[in-house]
């Protein structure tokens, strides 16, 4: 899994190498591929063993890196309001395996021109090796 360093650094800070970083990642269980500079970031290529799946993101990486280093991290606290009440929505689903999917979540979401990503969230996921389209394609790669 190819995570951004600079991504990482909104989450806890990171005033160590590069070099110290991957080297304990590496003694923590998270066996470093590689890393490549890119820009002033660096891409860290880190193998998650299947026993490790919290560290299958960003978000993952980060705690454990807090962890590793007595670090306080901050995680983003994402607030959504609805705008309709849930009676009043636009779809509806209909769930056909209650036993093998008991709950589906919908969202609809108006409004949006499909158009550039903002520079910051282009220059994250060109770190990782991902291909920017655009506004819509982007954003569902980034989360």
């Amino acid at each position: 899994m190819i995570v951004s360093r600079d991504w990482l650094a909104q989450y806890v800070k990171l005033d160590m190498s590069v070099e110290d970083l991957t080297a304990k990642l590496t003694m923590s269980g998270l066996n470093l591929e590689g890393y490549e500079a890119y820009g002033s970031d660096f891409a860290i290529d880190l193998e998650v063993t299947s026993n490790r799946p919290d560290c299958l993101g960003h978000l993952g990486i980060a705690r454990e890196i807090a962890v590793l280093f007595g670090r306080e991290h901050c995680f983003p606290n994402p607030a959504l309001t609805a705008t309709l009440p849930a009676s009043a929505a636009p779809i509806s689903v209909l769930i056909e395996a209650q036993a093998d999917c008991p709950r589906y979540i919908a969202r609809v979401i108006k409004g949006v021109k499909v158009g550039p990503s903002p520079a910051w969230m282009q220059k994250q996921l060109q770190a990782m090796g991902i291909a920017c389209i655009n506004n819509v394609v982007d954003i569902t790669n980034y989360v």
